[in-house]
Formats: C-alpha cells, sequence, structure tokens
C-alpha cells in the first residue's frame, strides 16, 4: 500500500489517492491469471476489491519464472476504521474458476478521517439547506 507520495504505509488518509501494488512471481506456465485485493472490515466482512480482469486489464499467457506486478490506483473513500486487505491469483482453466494462490488477511489498513458518514463508504454527498416559511425553500 502506498500513499499519494508513493511512500509504503499501512495508514491512509480519507479522501486521499492511494495505491495497491501486487507482484506475484509464477511457477508454473499459466494462461490469463487475474491477480486481485479484496478489503475486509475486522468482522470479516468483504467491503470492497477489484481485480486485473474487472478492470479490463488483461495479462496474457505467463511462463514459469515470470513475474507480473498490478498496480491499482484508487481514491479512498472508506470510512475512518481498520480493515484487512487480502490478495489473491487466480484464472479459469477450461471454463472452471481456478484458485492458484491466495493470501488471507495479510495486511491491516488504519484509515484516518477528519469527517466520517455511516456505512462504510463515503459517498461525497453534496449538501445543500434552505430554511424559510411555506413554500419559500429552495
Amino acid at each position: 500500500m502506498l500513499n499519494e507520495n508513493g511512500e509504503c504505509v499501512s495508514m491512509i488518509e480519507k479522501g486521499t489517492e492511494c495505491t495497491i501494488k501486487i507482484k506475484v512471481c509464477f511457477h508454473a506456465n499459466i494462461k490469463d491469471p487475474i491477480l486481485a485485493y479484496t478489503v475486509k472490515d475486522l468482522k470479516g466482512t468483504e467491503i470492497t476489491g477489484t481485480n486485473t480482469a474487472l478492470e479490463g486489464k488483461e495479462i496474457g499467457a505467463v511462463q514459469a519464472g515470470d513475474v507480473v506486478t498490478a498496480v491499482f490506483r484508487q481514491k479512498m473513500t472508506l470510512q475512518g476504521a481498520q480493515y484487512l486487505l487480502s490478495f489473491g491469483c487466480t484464472g479459469y482453466e477450461s471454463g472452471t474458476f481456478t484458485v492458484y494462490h491466495r493470501l488471507y488477511d495479510m495486511a491491516q489498513l488504519q484509515v484516518v478521517s477528519e469527517r466520517n458518514t455511516i456505512g462504510c463508504v463515503d459517498l461525497n454527498a453534496q449538501v445543500q439547506v434552505w430554511k424559510g416559511k411555506g413554500r419559500d425553500t429552495g
């Protein structure tokens, strides 16, 4: 996990840009692997995540000894709290979903925030309020 300055961190400020890097060394030939990460809360509930296939980034065939790095850049919109990051390498063999390797709860992510909202994600609502009498309210 990298902050907006490219520093390796475990704490990210809500609303800032961050990067999650996944680097995989392959020990076998694999056709079209998928690299993924998920974010869970401390109760084990999956909050969010993505992977190279969902993001439209095909890796193509890899050979034993190849190293592939996937870089996911995003704005941190999770609420201030502690989370756990999991990583995986999956794919499809003859149309069957196959897990090549998974690392559960490998890193702790602390999101810090001066302002939280309800739930897990901040929708960045822009709020306006009018006060008046009768129909005189915006």
